[in-house]
Order: structure tokens, then C-alpha cells, then sequence
């Protein structure tokens, strides 16, 4: 194993072969401070480039002791050497050699050498130049101008919003079912029933009147003095919801404690609770969450459209 740290510029030249027993080891001088920093650079290069250190690499840091008028020199892979990886954080590097697989520069410019012949390229917070000649397979440069920063800040904010909104969304879903099952407790049967009966049945019920209810709900958007009908449709949509994501919750916490010895003595908030979680817990899959969601309300809805029908028919049930 070959490993080379240098503050400053690798001087390699015509006395490569002499210095090739005495470039074996560890060149770290300074303070503590950069100690702390090489280490610390180290294993961001291993964690950003995916490499392990059984091989030939060349890192080198910025003296933090430096002061601002001090310009660090770059470090320099002189023409003919060979080297695995390359890592310079902090300041500029010249390759000359050859690299055979990454060159990753942190906060620095990077040039690329007429005789160089480099792998894959990083600079992160530079630029990179190349002379004509140089060879190389893959390049890619990120510039941390402020316009960069700006947007990676505001992108930042955004995702994070994001996150936090949909947080709020799972634990108001987790948290809604509690709530139903006190204040649609006398009506949760007929839905169940229904679950119980035919899962498929509700589905297509439930996703039928949702696009029937969106339809009406534009429809009625488009002009101002509709647009408080459209409220009320949308209100009366979201009580169905609400009420059918109770059921399917309760539905679903009976189906997951039906085995066990004290399924009995659970109550119905807490087989809704049990119910809810994981249904969000499904919800949460990448790509397919929100289809399963979708899926989960529209039995509700659906279930709960079952119930409304069946109490328009009892008084045709009993003839006068």
C-alpha cells in the first residue's frame, strides 16, 4: 500500500526514483488542526469516490493555519507518474501523469495537462481547464457560485416543506381514525359489513363516485356563482372520506389482531389506531404509495356509499 499526504505541492521530478523508498509513508506536518483535516478528507474522498485505500493515492489539504494573502501552491502530478487516486481539498491541483481512476478536487481549480491521462474527473467548488492533448474519459465539475448556493438553499427549503407537510399528512391520517370511530360509531357497521363482504365491490364504488364528485367539483369551480356549491360538494366528499377511511382502518386493525388471544378486549380506537398506522405505513412505499392510498380511500368511499344506499331502500322495504 502506497499512500502519499503532502501540504503544499508533490514535488516529483527527475529524483522520482531516489525518493521512491522515502515517498513511502505518512508526510503530515502542522498542527493538530490539520491533522483533524487530512483525516476528515480522507474519508470524504473515500465516501464520495467509492474507493478503498489498498491503493496507490495522493491526498493533499490546505494548511488551515494559512492566512488569507498566503496562496496555497498546487499540488502537481508530474509527467509519467502513475498514480490510482487523487484528492486535493482546498486548493488547486496541475495532473501531468496518469490517473487511473479518480481525481476528486474539493474547493479548488483543476488542470488537466497536455500529457495527462485521467479515469473519472470531480471538482467540486472549482472549474476545470484542459489542454489540448490531455485524455480523459469522464468529467464533471459543480460551480459553487452564489446563484448555485441560492438555488441548492432554496431547493433545500422547498424539499424540506415538503417532508414536513406530508409528516403532518400521515399523522393527522394515523390520528383521524381515533376521532371517527367516537363520532361515526353508531354507523361504522353497515361499511364493515360491506369490507367484510366484498373489498372489490367497495373499490369500484368508491373510485366511481370520486370521479363523478371531481367532475361535478370543476364543473361547478368554473364560475364564481357556483363556486360555494362546489364548496359544499367538497365538504360533503371529504365527510364521506373521513368517515370510509375510519372503516377501512377499523377493518384493517380487526384483520391484523383477529389471531391473537386478546383480540377481544381490544377496543375499536385502538384496532383503528393499529389499522391506520399501517395503512400508512403502505402508503409510505416510494412510487407506489400514493396509488395505494388512493386505492384504500376509494374502498372507504365506497363502503360508505354502500351504507347510503341501503338507507334510501329500507322505507321501500316495508309497504304501507
Amino acid at each position: 500500500m502506497m499512500s502519499t499526504f503532502a501540504r503544499g505541492p508533490v514535488e516529483m521530478g527527475e529524483k522520482l526514483q531516489e525518493q521512491k523508498s522515502a515517498n513511502r509513508g505518512w508526510l503530515i506536518d502542522g498542527s493538530l488542526a490539520l491533522r483533524l483535516l487530512l483525516g476528515a478528507g480522507v474519508l470524504l474522498g473515500l465516501l464520495l469516490v467509492g474507493l478503498g485505500i489498498s491503493t496507490q493515492t495522493v491526498f493533499a489539504a490546505t494548511n488551515p493555519l494559512h492566512t488569507e494573502t498566503t496562496q496555497p501552491t498546487p499540488t502537481v502530478i508530474p509527467q509519467g507518474k502513475v498514480i490510482d487516486h487523487v484528492v486535493v481539498v482546498g486548493h488547486n491541483a496541475i495532473v501531468n501523469g496518469q490517473v487511473t481512476d479518480t481525481v476528486l478536487v474539493i474547493d479548488g481549480d483543476l488542470l488537466l495537462g497536455a500529457h495527462s491521462n485521467t479515469d473519472l474527473v470531480i471538482d467540486l467548488g472549482g472549474s476545470i481547464r484542459t489542454e489540448p492533448g490531455a485524455q480523459t474519459h469522464a468529467v464533471y465539475a459543480v460551480s459553487m457560485t452564489s446563484q448555485f448556493r441560492n438555488s441548492l438553499l432554496v431547493g433545500g427549503v422547498l424539499l424540506l416543506i415538503l417532508w414536513g407537510a406530508w409528516v403532518a399528512f400521515s399523522v393527522v391520517l394515523v390520528t383521524l381514525p381515533i376521532g371517527g370511530v367516537f363520532i361515526f360509531r353508531p354507523w361504522l357497521e353497515v361499511p364493515l359489513g360491506q369490507l367484510r363482504q366484498s373489498v372489490h365491490r367497495s373499490g369500484w364504488i368508491g373510485l366511481l363516485l370520486s370521479l363523478v364528485f371531481l367532475a361535478i367539483m370543476t364543473l361547478l369551480s368554473v364560475t364564481l356563482v357556483a363556486l360555494p356549491v362546489a364548496v359544499v360538494f367538497a365538504v360533503l366528499y371529504l365527510v364521506f372520506g373521513i368517515m370510509g377511511w375510519t372503516a377501512v382502518s377499523l377493518w384493517m386493525g380487526k384483520l391484523i389482531l383477529r389471531h391473537r388471544p386478546q383480540a377481544q378486549s381490544q377496543s375499536r380506537w385502538q384496532e383503528a389506531l393499529i389499522g391506520a398506522a399501517v395503512a400508512m405505513m403502505l402508503t409510505n412505499i416510494p412510487v407506489v404509495g400514493w396509488l395505494l392510498f388512493i386505492m384504500l380511500w376509494c374502498i372507504g368511499v365506497g363502503a360508505v356509499t354502500q351504507w347510503l344506499m341501503r338507507l334510501n331502500q329500507r322505507p321501500a322495504s316495508h309497504p304501507m
